[in-house]
Parts: structure tokens; sequence; C-alpha cells
């Protein structure tokens, strides 16, 4: 259980850092561009005797069907040659810290 825990927190704190903000990689290339793939990117998990991660794309245009997965991982790929952004991973963290701060409160 503590694993399962761990993983889903990384990937929580991944999709956070992916999506979470006008600045982050997927809302970036596929939000917030003069001709967007979808209107928001969203993130959850199902439970069940296994945890999904699941990704969604919202209000995609009929055109664009064919094209929004491949541009996601083009993103992914451009993610994992650059790396990842230290300074807003660190920010990411810390409204994480300071939300679970507040609802120990």
């Amino acid at each position: 259980l503590y694993r399962d825990f761990m993983d889903q927190t990384a990937l929580e704190v991944l999709w956070e850092y992916l999506t979470d903000s006008a600045v982050s990689p997927l809302r970036k290339n596929l939000v917030e561009i003069d001709d967007p793939f979808c209107s928001s990117v969203d993130w959850g998990f199902t439970n069940n005797s296994i945890i999904v991660s699941e990704l969604s794309f919202d209000s995609v245009p009929t055109e664009k069907l064919d094209a929004v997965k491949g541009r996601f991982f083009e993103i992914i790929h451009e993610q994992l040659q650059n790396g990842v952004d230290l300074i807003r991973m660190a920010s990411v963290l810390e409204r994480r810290r300071l939300k679970h701060l507040s609802q120990l409160e």
C-alpha cells in the first residue's frame, strides 16, 4: 500500500506540473495557443483493485481528434529531452505543501 501511495503521489505531482497553469507544458501547447487542440487538459485517478491514471482533453475540435494524441506525445518527448523546469517543479511542490497544511487546520 505504501508503494501505491508513493506512486500515486508521484503521478499527481507530475500531472500537476504538466497541466496546472497556463505555463504548464500541456496547457501551454494544447490550450493556450491561437488554434487550440482542446479547451482544457484534466487528469484524475480511478481507484479499484489497481490505480488507473486518466488524462482527458476537453472539447477537442472534430478536425483535431486524430492530431491531439500525437501532439501530446510530442510535448512529452520535448519534456524528456529538455528536462523538468526545477523552479516550476519547486513551485508545484510548495503549492501542494501549503494546500496540505491548510487541509490539516
